[in-house]
């Protein structure tokens, strides 16, 4: 639940927001199971909102990661996913929440739907006083139906970050 005063494309006031989210985690499958943690496991998501604050009112996730399973990259973690939104309808909902994409349209697309896959490798440097953890992360991720505009032609999106842990 979210109060307060929020903004709809439809040029109204609403006090608060109200939807449910759910989340499923589960290990599907132990290499080594008396070594180590290498395996894979999975994840289903759903999320469900009719407030019309809402960019997007209903959601479907899933997807799979592979811990440690390349022998040449210790420590690794490989994800593949998908994600599909079901958007806001308001015929203004686009040029509301993205004002500045070049469109002949002013509604969102009906939904959007994306897929990723990343990869994890980590690299442990032990330090006097603990560890440290430095993990790249690079994912690609497509999106075949953008749900900024109707007409817009799908993307592609390359990421790259680092994660430092101590």
């Amino acid at each position: 639940m979210q109060t307060g005063d929020l903004y709809t494309p439809y040029l109204a006031h609403q006090n608060g927001a109200t939807g449910y989210y759910l989340f499923a985690n589960q290990r599907l499958w132990y290499r080594q199971p008396d070594l180590d943690n290498s395996g894979l496991i999975g994840y289903l998501q759903f999320a469900h909102t009719s407030d019309h604050a809402a960019f997007a009112n209903n959601y479907v996730g899933a997807g799979l990661t592979a811990i440690s399973l390349l022998p040449v990259l210790p420590n690794n973690k490989i994800s593949i996913g998908m994600a599909w939104s079901q958007l806001n309808d308001a015929p203004i909902a686009g040029t509301f929440w993205f004002p500045n994409v070049p469109s002949d349209s002013t509604s969102l697309r009906a939904s959007e739907l994306m897929f990723q896959i990343a990869l994890q490798p980590t690299f442990i440097f032990p330090l006097p006083r603990g560890f440290w953890s430095l993990s790249p992360n690079i994912a690609y991720t497509f999106i075949p139906t953008p749900g900024e505009r109707p007409d817009l032609p799908a993307a592609h999106v390359l990421t790259a970050r680092m994660i430092a842990l101590f």
